[in-house]
């Protein structure tokens, strides 16, 4: 099954920020781009298969690597979505500063 990929604002500020030095500092400037695309379509088709790399509150966090920028992506999944929540680099030492959920309010 599919599931429809989405990007919390700070995955996608992270991401913005990543590609436009990738392309102003890389002779393959689009190569981050390129896989970026491969890796949402393979987390679509197979995310749940990903293990869970930590738990933030109720939050079951896993994560996806970009094997020639060496990115990581962060994600959750969220019955037939799944949420892109950070884009971290592999190399950071310590993972993503990912908050847990807010409790639901009740009307």
């Amino acid at each position: 099954m599919t599931s429809r990929v989405e990007f919390a604002p700070e995955a996608l500020a992270q991401l913005e920020s990543r590609s436009a030095w990738w392309r102003a500092n890389r002779d393959d400037g689009d190569l981050l781009d390129r896989e970026l695309a491969h890796a949402v379509d393979y987390i679509a088709e197979h995310g749940t298969a990903l293990p869970v790399v930590m738990e933030v509150g109720a939050r079951k966090i896993r994560r996806c690597l970009l094997p020639k920028t060496r990115c990581h992506l962060y994600f959750e999944v969220e019955g037939d979505v799944i949420r892109i929540v950070s884009a971290w680099g592999a190399k950071m030492e310590k993972p993503p500063p990912i908050q847990p959920r807010p409790p639901a309010q009740v009307p």
